[in-house]
């Protein structure tokens, strides 16, 4: 058996998910579940209902090792340890020693790199290269989570894929399994057609694309009414809230393009703050420190809180952030 935890928020999640799929029901012939998780559901990325398990793989992919709840964390996997089963973990966000340290004397092999490289690279070389497995269609899968993760577009398929990765984590927000995002996980790893991107989004799914190209129209006019433009030293930062149809990173998009901006803070009514940036000058990472969060140096996040706040208590917060980042980049 194997267990896989993946992050679910963006493609390079869900292709290292894929990954680990497909090396486990190709090339292993062993059964799979498949548990896809967010920052925000801190120690329950490891789920109380695993820890009985014996004898099986547990692979964590592309999830941060610096949680708050690191600890607890480690708790529930000393407990999995026990029952004979072997523990990876593939990651390549920024972390700290003690992290590192604590997680190397739990975990069986531990692949911690930095932000030059992407989780389904490191998920492809664990299982794949270093195993010696030949297989095209696995290699498309990490190439497509660098392409995908660090903003190099440089596959035709790659903005609808990253597309459709927003829309179905929309329409998966209130449910428990995230049964859309769980089928994709499986058409990424066992398309009709392998080793070909173009084979990796189904024909009825291109209404889908429509349907969410629609309902993004609309929101942009609403970010955009609701951004706050504003300098930090010599540089532009935007400051806007998002609804829940964008992630972070296309509602960044939207203003950084608008506003010619260095850097842009969002904050998303799921409670959510996300840090992109305009410019190599500032680290999206230390941005997101300042509120609690972290990530990599061009694109972080942060907790904003789950309750929705009111509009005097939003004000009060971005007022806040605003303050805080002038003072840092001044």
């Amino acid at each position: 058996m194997y267990v896989i935890i993946s992050h679910r928020k963006d493609l390079d999640g869900l292709s290292s998910a894929a990954l680990v799929l497909r090396y486990a029901a190709k090339h292993r012939r062993a059964p799979f579940v498949l548990s896809l998780k967010d920052y925000t559901d801190e120690d329950a990325v490891v789920e109380e209902k695993f820890l009985d398990l014996q004898n099986s793989n547990f692979i964590i992919t592309d999830l941060s090792t610096n949680l708050p709840k690191i600890e607890s964390i480690l708790e529930k996997l000393r407990t999995v340890k026990s029952w004979n089963n072997y523990v990876r973990w593939f990651d390549h966000h920024p972390t700290t020693d003690g992290a590192r340290a604590a997680l190397a004397a739990v975990v069986d092999h531990l692949d911690l790199r930095d932000s030059a490289t992407v989780a389904s690279e490191i998920t492809y070389d664990d299982l794949f290269v270093r195993e010696g497995i030949s297989d095209a269609h696995a290699e498309l899968l990490s190439q497509l989570g660098r392409d995908s993760d660090l903003l190099e577009l440089k596959m035709a398929i790659t903005p609808k894929l990253m597309d459709m990765v927003d829309y179905l984590n929309y329409l998966d927000k209130d449910t428990i399994l995230h049964p859309r995002l769980q089928s994709m996980v499986l058409q990424l790893a066992f398309p009709r057609i392998e080793a070909d991107q173009d084979g990796l989004i189904e024909a009825h799914q291109d209404g889908l694309l429509e349907e969410y190209e629609r309902l993004k129209t609309k929101a942009k006019h609403q970010i955009l009414a609701d951004s706050e433009v504003f300098k930090a030293g010599r540089y532009t930062v935007v400051l806007f809230s998002y609804p829940p149809i964008f992630s972070g990173t296309q509602a960044s998009m939207v203003v950084l393009d608008q506003h010619k901006a260095d850097l842009s803070i969002g904050l998303s009514s799921s409670g959510e703050g996300s840090v992109r940036r305009g410019s190599s000058e500032i680290s999206c990472r230390k941005i997101a420190e300042l509120f609690g969060g972290g990530g990599h140096d061009f694109a972080a996040g942060f907790p904003t809180g789950r309750r929705q706040m009111s509009a005097k208590e939003l004000a009060e917060y971005r007022r806040r952030i605003r303050e805080a980042v002038v003072r840092y980049l001044s």
